[in-house]
């Protein structure tokens, strides 16, 4: 796997500064209010709906309804994005998010706000979608490389942000974290301004979408599996360090957050670092950033103090943060412009659908292994057995063998 290859040089003379990187940023960061900035309510919202038939179920998927739909949403959108242009995804997307997240400031029905959290996994899905898409379009070699580590990296900070400011704002009633969602909609305008349709190697947007060959589908089954693995390797840090601390007899929810936030650090720090070892190969980047994720969880899982705890998670974490933004940084890089839809719309697929699985799968990791740290060294024992896979077998990047006239559109 090789950062060499660019399978979408720029061809119309256009160079995007760093207005539009920063842009197609905040639009992805939006992601950390569906995901974060409602989460400190949701009990609020539980105790206004009391007796409600399904209340757990339902309070639940206010929570989680915008993830599902971007899992099960961002390839299908992320097709319609090659066919009609990144752009308009993008704008209509930036609508649905704003619009329909801030209708429960004044929906009365618990099912009608579940319903308007649908819609706005819609939304989530095409700003996240055509945000990666045009990142990747925008930009090109080892600038990309960064502008996409920098989109790992913030998006993490952005999403402990959010949780913070949904937190406080929450303590003015639980409607008040969805005017947050406003944000969208003051995006929206300088988005529409400044940013443009990248340039299409096709003439006529609306021809059908080319389909993906074989050489093609195999590279990015293989980088999406790895993404959907790293993906809920971040939640050991996130969700299951939580539970292993209050297991270990740390039960303040102050000290948990904190050292949870500490050791997510590495998260961003990890990706940072990946925008700026370019010229590493990319397999042996993602095989390292493997086996760091293996060492910090298995340290995770045996050491005993808070401290301990701590440095190995951020070890752990910053391992996962290199190996997303590699695998994103090269999954992109070599995917040909007509397909980068597709491909960011998988990609986004992957890291929702790593996320949702983090929970199942340490359920059964328990059943089957006796303990939550058992379950852990399994985990880390994955993770070790993926970078050795990774960085001593050979393997060819997403759309590097596609140089036919067809794939190059």
């Amino acid at each position: 796997m090789t950062l060499l290859h660019d399978a979408n040089p720029r061809r119309d003379g256009f160079e995007p500064g760093i207005i539009h990187g920063v842009l197609l940023l905040m639009a992805i960061w939006l992601n950390g209010i569906a995901g974060g900035a409602i989460s400190p309510v949701l009990p609020r919202i539980a105790q206004h709906f009391a007796g409600a038939r399904n209340l757990d179920l339902l309070v639940g998927f206010v929570g989680t309804m915008p993830a599902l739909a971007v899992a099960f949403l961002a390839i299908p959108i992320g097709s319609l994005a090659d066919r009609i242009g990144q752009r308009p995804i993008l704008l209509v997307g930036l609508l649905l998010y704003g619009g329909l997240g801030m209708l429960p400031l004044w929906l009365e029905s618990l099912h009608g706000i579940v319903a308007s959290r649908l819609v706005v996994g819609v939304g989530e899905a095409a700003v996240m979608t055509a945000g990666t898409g045009m990142l990747g379009l925008y930009f090109h070699g080892r600038t990309r490389e960064r502008w996409l580590s920098a989109q790992v990296a913030t998006a993490n900070i952005m999403g402990v942000i959010f949780v913070f400011v949904g937190g406080l704002i929450g303590t003015q009633g639980w409607r008040a974290p969805f005017a947050i969602y406003i944000l969208a909609l003051l995006l929206f305008v300088p988005t529409f301004f400044l940013i443009r349709e990248p340039s299409r190697p096709k003439a006529a947007r609306m021809d059908p979408a080319p389909p993906m060959e074989r050489a093609v589908l195999f590279p990015l089954a293989r980088n999406m599996a790895l993404t959907v693995l790293l993906a809920s390797a971040i939640f050991v840090v996130i969700v299951q360090m939580s539970f292993l601390l209050a297991e270990r007899g740390t039960t303040g929810s102050a000290t948990i957050g904190t050292a949870i936030s500490l050791a997510a650090c590495g998260i961003a720090l990890g990706a940072t670092f990946a925008g700026l070892l370019t010229r590493v190969p990319a397999r042996y980047r993602l095989g390292a950033a493997l086996a760091g994720a293996a060492g910090g969880f298995l340290g995770l899982a045996l050491v005993q103090s808070v401290p301990a705890m701590v440095m190995c998670g951020f070890i752990g974490g910053m391992g996962c943060g290199v190996g997303v933004a590699t695998l994103l940084g090269a999954t992109i890089a070599a995917t040909p412009a007509p397909m980068l839809g597709r491909v960011s719309g998988a990609w986004t697929s992957a890291i929702f659908l790593g996320q949702f699985l983090n929970p199942p799968l340490f359920v059964i990791g328990r059943a089957l292994f006796g303990s939550l740290p058992a379950a852990i060294v399994a985990f880390a024992l994955l993770c070790a057995i993926a970078a050795a896979v990774v960085a001593f077998t050979p393997q060819r990047t997403v759309g590097q063998p596609t140089s036919s006239p067809r794939a190059r559109g």
